[in-house]
């Protein structure tokens, strides 16, 4: 089973849970209040890993809760839309950096984009969009989903895949919210 996004949003909402909580490492703790000065390091090779049928998404600053950005280095293998599963929406906007390889960037708005190693886009996730690679040799790419709650950007995912059905979540900086978090 294919552990994607949308999964770990789901999840996040069934245990009322910030979806960092989810991925962060063990002893992670969330930030109350203004984030003065906090940091993360992330090492070659560490970060959570999500395989699935469309990609490796590994999640880098993963041990920050309560952030308004989701960064991630993503391993396309999708070669075609019908692989990739799908257009993805999500509020807020996304930067797209090709670290290597070479991807088309489909979006429900205009016409594909081919990017190149080096290539960077920028553009509203609310806009249908996903990534294929092209050619034979490994698409790697630099993602940074920003919105005003991290939760935003995961929500659409839930509504596209639960029949629009969705549970209210629980911040982590809510009242209570240390009592509902459960790691496994």
């Amino acid at each position: 089973m294919d552990f994607t996004l949308d999964k770990l949003r789901r999840l996040s909402m069934a245990l009322e849970t910030d979806i960092a909580q989810l991925i962060a490492p063990e002893g992670a703790r969330p930030v109350h209040g203004e984030p003065g000065g906090r940091r993360s390091v992330t090492r070659s090779g560490e970060g959570k890993v999500i395989e699935t049928a469309s990609g490796r998404y590994r999640y880098l600053a993963d041990d920050l809760l309560n952030t308004r950005s989701v960064p991630m280095v993503i391993e396309v293998t999708a070669r075609s839309l019908e692989e990739f599963g799908g257009l993805n929406h999500h509020p807020g906007e996304e930067f797209l950096f090709v670290l290597g390889g070479r991807l088309d960037l489909y979006t429900s708005a205009y016409l594909p984009v081919h990017l190149r190693t080096r290539d960077a886009m920028y553009f509203d996730g609310n806009m249908g969009h996903a990534y294929v690679a092209i050619g034979n040799e490994p698409c790697r790419v630099l993602s940074v989903c920003i919105a005003p709650r991290v939760e935003a950007i995961l929500r659409p995912f839930q509504s596209k895949h639960m029949g629009g059905h969705e549970s209210p979540a629980a911040s982590a900086d809510s009242p209570g919210a240390g009592a509902r978090r459960q790691r496994t």
